[in-house]
């Protein structure tokens, strides 16, 4: 586990995504934020100074945006912010969606997903349910069984 990993997440996958000077929101930059399908416990994210109310962003899973939920945009400038996810959608299918109408600058959002491993699928005899079962072969006769006359 990383050191000082606020949630003990096992993997960090961090991405930079900069979105291009003049980008309007009717058509904004999108990119994927491409992660294997793990759960994702935090996002972190950092705006650095600069951007003065020119950018706005999203956060989308399979195309639908769940961040912000009301399906509006972030406009942030020198803030840096932890989310928790709660009932969002975890896995690999997120990417970034952002305007830029400063003519001149572009502006980067730094964006870190802090997840962890799927559980391992388990079987009902991995909880001590169920035993495994054994079949004879063919001609054998079959173990335990009580012949009833």
């Amino acid at each position: 586990m990383p050191s000082g990993s606020p949630t003990g997440s096992e993997l960090v996958y961090q991405f930079a995504p900069t979105t291009p000077a003049g980008t309007p929101s009717t058509s904004p930059y999108t990119t994927p934020l491409t992660i294997p399908q793990y759960e994702v416990q935090l996002v972190q994210w950092v705006v650095p100074p600069g951007p003065s109310g020119n950018l706005g962003w999203q956060l989308l899973y399979s195309g639908s945006i769940v961040v912000p939920q009301n399906g509006g945009w972030i406009i942030t400038d020198n803030e840096r912010n932890t989310w928790e996810l709660d009932e969002l959608p975890t896995g690999g299918s997120w990417s970034f969606a952002g305007y830029n109408t400063d003519l001149v600058n572009s502006h980067t959002v730094y964006i870190r997903f802090l997840c962890n491993r799927l559980a391992e699928p388990f079987t009902l005899e991995d909880l001590g349910i169920l035993s495994p079962i054994h079949f004879p072969h063919v001609g054998e006769p079959a173990a335990g069984l009580v012949t009833v006359s």
